[in-house]
This record gives structure tokens, sequence and C-alpha cells, in this order.
């Protein structure tokens, strides 16, 4: 999971070359640029890393999981929904300790989130309150 942070006054510059690479890449209009979709093998990532790191003041926090390091009685292996929600957490956190120390001039501190999965932000919320303990792992 990533997270890509940029102050105001670059975000067109990260606009502009993510639509080069939309364009570049054929992702039709109202889709997600999707890694696995998009960008999976080498060449495009090559690309689209080379158009993202061109833009001044990006930075880019990320999360990634083996998921098959994690014990086997965990139940984040068994249950996808606990999964994404304890990485969601993780790359919120960073990108929270990311905003903390930014340094430069002032700025308003937002967040979008994009997902290309389905969430469910109920137990996702609830998940994020209890940082995995009992609770918040499935939906409703």
């Amino acid at each position: 999971m990533v997270a890509v942070l940029i102050a105001d006054e670059d975000d067109p510059s990260l606009r502009q070359a993510i639509g080069v690479c939309r364009q570049r890449l054929s992702v039709p209009a109202g889709k997600p640029l999707h890694w696995t979709e998009h960008v999976k093998r080498f060449p495009r990532r090559q690309f689209v890393a080379g158009q993202l790191a061109a833009v001044d003041g990006v930075v880019v926090n990320f999360v990634l999981v083996e998921k098959a390091a994690l014990a086997t009685g965990d139940p984040m292996r068994a249950n996808q929904v606990a999964f994404y929600n304890y990485v969601a957490g993780l790359i919120l956190e960073g990108t929270l300790l990311t905003a903390s120390s930014w340094r430069g001039r002032r700025w308003r501190r937002m967040s979008s989130v994009g997902s290309s999965t389905i969430i469910c932000w109920r137990s996702g919320i609830r998940f994020a309150g209890t940082r995995g303990r009992a609770g918040g792992t499935g939906c409703g």
C-alpha cells in the first residue's frame, strides 16, 4: 500500500505526471491507475517511477507485507478485511508521522483515500481503534 504526500503548490505537477502515466498506459477515464492491472511489468514500473520521481516535493510512504511470513495462527492470514485494515492503519500512521515533520511553509493537512478493493469502513474504524486486537476484523 502506498501513500503519496505533496505540498499544495506541487499538486498540479503530480497530477500532470499521473495524467501522462494514465495516457501512456491506456487507463480509461474514471478507472483508477492500479498496480496489478496497469503497472505489473517491469518496464511499466520503470516508466511510472520515472514520471513520479521527476515531480519536485513528492514523498512516498509505503507498506509491504509478505503474507506468507505471518504466523500460521494469525487471524490476518484468514481474514482479508483484517489484513487490509491493518496495513491501511500502518500507512495512515506513516502518513501522519511524515506530515508532522514536514519541512517548509505551513500547509493544511488533508488526506484523500483511494482504494482498489472494497473497504468495510465501519469495521476499519473499529479496527484502527483496537490496532488488531479483538473486534473490528469483520464487516458489520
